[in-house]
């Protein structure tokens, strides 16, 4: 996938509002990302279900660091 400057402009701009604290910046870059994050855990678990755990997880433990 091939990604122009503008969105990655916009995305670093996402994980620095989300470091902030922002919650919409939180919920973007979880629309942005569980579905790439959904289909590389796919390649090495088979359970979907654990893989779906997995990345909510993964959020649970990132906005806690904020």
């Amino acid at each position: 996938m091939v990604r122009n400057s503008q969105d990655l402009k916009n995305e670093t701009t996402l994980w620095e509002l989300f470091r902030n604290g922002e919650e919409s910046a939180f919920s973007a870059l979880f629309e942005l990302t569980s579905d790439k994050l959904y289909r590389y855990g796919t390649k090495f678990v088979s359970d979907e279900e654990s893989v779906k755990d997995c990345i909510q997880e993964l959020f649970k433990i990132g906005r806690a660091h904020v």
